[in-house]
């Protein structure tokens, strides 16, 4: 996998029909990326399996490993599970669309498409995944900072947040951060960086010792936040993505990796949240009904 941003993204493309299959490939080599192909859904997980690609465009009715199967699998390895998968389909079908959504999917091009949408769509979620590997990295270095924080304490003591977490990283970063009590009931903030303040609007005094569910507002029937109850009651860590509201009242969806700091006894003492504003790829996930061409410049 490509992970210097000076260079070109490796991409595999997944379609049995040969035409598109050749086309797509040209259209991509001519941007300068890297492709690489097969023709059934097989061939697919060897070449993931061979050297893992940046992105994926998927394409329909594979055989051997049809497309569904091949999303499915990829999206339960570790190594795999954040690899952008872009569907190509034929036809315009909700309940398709649902499916390759539900599935792992995060992205749904109708062919024939103009090349002009089908390159932003890839440079997009490239972007998209770049970030998201800088945040979990970002999320691990906060981490152990916590921990070598934390073993340098007696147990029990409070970490002192603000000689150690606001100057050594967390307000360094350009990320939302959340930090909540994990030994009081229900989990109170006891920080935030101004990068939450600019993503939200609320200012630390505002949310301090409240639980973070006040951003989503009346907004509280998403799945999403069985699966952070979940995550909490279990001391595990979780990836979601929430619909969140500004102070001002406003929506934004809100990426969040949610990890427990432990400390050397391994008793949960905080929860750290690093969250990212997803709402521009949410909204670039909704197919364009007036697509006429098929990658025609």
């Amino acid at each position: 996998m490509n992970t210097n941003t000076n260079k070109k993204a490796d991409i595999l493309i997944a379609e049995n029909q040969i035409e598109s299959l050749k086309l797509l490939s040209k259209v991509l080599e001519e941007q300068g990326y890297k492709v690489r192909q097969a023709i059934d859904g097989e061939m697919a997980l060897i070449a993931v399996e061979a050297e893992i690609p940046d992105l994926i465009l998927l394409g329909m009715n594979l055989d051997r490993v049809d497309d569904y199967q091949v999303c499915k699998q990829l999206k339960m390895q570790d190594k795999t599970t954040d690899v952008p998968i872009i569907f190509l389909r034929d036809f315009d079908e909700l309940s398709d669309k649902i499916k390759a959504f539900e599935i792992g999917g995060t992205d749904y091009i109708i062919k024939p498409c103009q090349q002009e949408e089908l390159l932003v769509r890839i440079e997009t979620q490239l972007k998209v995944s770049l970030k998201l590997k800088e945040v979990k990295k970002e999320n691990k270095n906060l981490v152990k900072k916590l921990k070598i924080i934390e073993n340098s304490q007696p147990v029990h003591q409070q970490i002192p947040l603000e000689s150690h977490l606001l100057y050594q990283a967390i307000a360094a970063t350009n990320n939302s951060i959340v930090i909540t009590d994990a030994t009081a009931s229900d989990y109170p903030i006891i920080y935030v960086n101004p990068g939450f303040e600019i993503m939200t609007g609320y200012s630390l005094q505002e949310v301090t010792g409240k639980n973070c569910r006040f951003l989503q507002g009346s907004d509280d029937q998403q799945p999403e936040l069985e699966q952070i109850r979940d995550c909490l009651q279990k001391g595990e860590s979780c990836h979601v993505t929430l619909r969140n509201y500004r102070k001002d009242g406003s929506l934004f969806w809100n990426e969040m990796s949610l990890s427990p700091i432990k400390d050397e006894s391994g008793n949960i003492l905080y929860y750290l949240g690093v969250q990212t504003d997803v709402t521009d790829k949410k909204k670039l996930m909704k197919p364009n009904k007036d697509i006429k061409h098929l990658y025609r410049k």
